[in-house]
């Protein structure tokens, strides 16, 4: 029996008014076209042999028709270029990983979704199309995450609607940009005579490039916010000594998390900090690895500013080995995680973590979150209060010169733009992270073993050293490493380190002076004790007997009481230095 698709037709019946029909093929693969029989063809007979004689007709006459002109070849669109761009980025080793997963989501997020634009053939892409393709990814289109739950799962969804951020639109017009302008010089066949992104209809669209703060708005650190910070009791002290080194230096937060032990010289007249790499989200070896920094010019030695330095020396000295478990060596971070290891960690999160636990708001005149650039743009508006030159504010934040003048011809020595660093003052006078007069802060730089901060501690603390005082008396003396420079003036300063209480007593000759937390003088008397000083854990007092008196009390009594001419005392003035740890 021979089938329907063998012969290429088929009759079949109505049930409703009994008429029959003709199925028909034309082409493999495509729906049969159906032709009604005429009326007065009632049986199947009828039906078929006027069936055979209509298809006999029909066929011939298609076959006297003029073949039609073949169908002109559709243009390349954006949608299958697409792939091959992508491609030719990672081969590029001018663009950076950032830069290349950039550009691939700025392609599939913003532009492949617009089907007026990804699927329209890129000759006929006008100036018109793409400038209300700018319009709507400016006006509404951000992207917010929802998670929807179907059955037993979580599925992330992508919900558009509302302004994108304009350096966010940016980045998605340059990357459709950088796009047409590989297609104009590829052999992928496609001919354009200009690049349409840059036609001054469509870059009148473009939004400015401000922060979502707004065009006069710049959010940074005021200096009362940042000194009331950094003399917080609630700030860990490694986030003090990095807030107080990225405040002081305008770095970037990756150059912080790349930095190592041996890009700072601590110990020359002048301390500086090389930066020739940065800690990359998107590295050449994946997630966080060290690479070279953004531009040119961010490769630059820096001159430390006297806070940034000190502290660093204390922190070396012993707040690495407490935080890291071991000893620094020179290739390893200056500000590792809990693991020992380099890291970014969510700077912004913690910086209004910090404000609020420092009783600080954490946004900037109340509507606008602190971000992680504000330790930045801190440092470039501090320097530009005081009358830094803009070339010098340049140089030291790692932009680009003004001019071929500036940037060829102008040479700046660490001198100068170390002098144009300590124009920032902090008044850290009632704070707890570096043990150093504050009035010394401006002064001229200390020898490179001043303060004792150089001293490669071990982790735990040593036990203080036993000494004979001049009666005869022993007693454990006092670490060293706790007294800091007085630049020469006469008398001395002990400020506790952050780890406990702040206090600090300073000894002018007979004179003790105490200050509170707040600077305050709170007693002035004569000196007659041990310097009081506290450490990590560690509690220092003078040895002596509630009943007894102190040793030189004793000595003195003894040599009465005998009738004998012992020894002289030593003055109330000058008491010898016996100390003991109460845990």
């Amino acid at each position: 029996m021979t089938t329907k698709d063998e012969k290429g037709w088929n009759l079949y019946q109505r049930r409703g008014d009994g008429q029959w029909v003709l199925q028909y093929r034309v082409r493999v693969g495509e729906k049969w076209p159906e032709h009604r029989v005429p009326r007065e063809h009632r049986s199947e007979r009828q039906a078929e042999r006027y069936a055979l004689r209509w298809l006999q007709a029909y066929r011939q006459e298609m076959a006297e028709r003029p073949a039609p002109p073949p169908e002109a070849e559709r243009g390349k669109t954006i949608r299958d270029l697409a792939g091959e761009w992508e491609k030719l980025c990672d081969k590029n080793p001018k663009l950076s990983p950032a830069t290349r997963k950039q550009h691939a989501t700025n392609l599939a997020v913003h532009v492949l979704a617009y089907p007026e634009v990804a699927d329209v053939p890129i000759a006929e892409l006008g100036p018109a199309t793409l400038r209300a393709w700018v319009r709507k990814v400016r006006d509404d289109g951000k992207i917010t995450i929802k998670w929807e739950t179907e059955g037993d799962r979580s599925v992330r969804r992508l919900v558009r609607g509302g302004p994108l951020a304009p350096f966010t639109c940016r980045n998605a017009i340059n990357s459709l940009t950088a796009f047409f302008a590989d297609v104009m010089v590829e052999a992928w066949g496609v001919d354009l005579p200009a690049n349409p992104m840059k036609h001054p209809g469509v870059r009148r669209e473009v939004p400015d490039a401000v922060t979502l703060a707004g065009k006069h708005c710049i959010i940074h650190l005021t200096r009362p916010v940042a000194e009331k910070l950094l003399t917080s009791a609630e700030l860990p002290e490694w986030r003090r000594v990095r807030l107080l080194l990225a405040l002081t230096s305008g770095m970037a937060e990756g150059e912080l998390s790349g930095l190592q032990w041996d890009d700072l010289a601590l110990d020359v007249a002048v301390p500086t900090v090389k930066i020739t790499k940065a800690l990359a989200l998107e590295g050449d070896e994946g997630w966080a690895s060290l690479r070279a920094p953004k531009t040119d010019n961010r490769v630059r030695v820096l001159p430390l500013h006297s806070l940034a330095a000190r502290a660093l020396r204390a922190w070396k000295a012993a707040g690495w080995a407490k935080w890291a478990g071991h000893k620094p060596e020179p290739t390893e971070p200056v500000f590792p995680s809990a693991a020992g290891e380099a890291w970014r960690p969510d700077s912004a999160g913690l910086l209004r973590r910090d404000l609020l636990a420092a009783g600080l708001p954490d946004q900037y005149e109340g509507k606008h979150p602190y971000t992680a650039h504000a330790t930045r743009r801190s440092f470039a508006t501090w320097l530009a209060q005081v009358g830094v030159a803009e070339g010098t504010i340049k140089r030291l934040m790692g932009h680009a010169g003004s001019g071929v003048t500036q940037m060829h011809y102008t040479a700046q020595t660490l001198e100068m733009l170390r002098d144009a660093v300590e124009c920032i003052k902090l008044d850290l006078a009632t704070g707890q992270l570096v043990e150093l007069p504050m009035r010394m802060a401006a002064s001229a730089p200390e020898p490179p073993q001043a303060a004792g901060l150089t001293a490669d501690l071990p982790r735990p603390l040593p036990r203080a050293a036993v000494v004979e005082s001049r009666n005869g008396a022993k007693g454990e003396a006092r670490p060293s490493g706790l007294e800091p420079p007085t630049g020469g003036l006469e008398g001395r300063c002990s400020i506790q380190l952050s780890y406990g209480r702040v206090r600090q007593i300073t000894y002018c000759k007979h004179l003790r002076i105490t200050r509170d937390a707040a600077g305050i003088v709170r007693s002035r008397e004569r000196s007659r004790q041990a310097v009081t000083a506290l450490l990590p854990r560690t509690r220092w007092r003078a040895a002596r007997s509630p009943r007894e008196g102190p040793p030189w009390r004793r000595a003195r009594t003894a040599a009465s009481s005998s009738g004998a001419r012992g020894p002289r005392a030593p003055a109330p003035s000058a008491p010898p230095l016996l100390v003991e740890r109460v845990r």
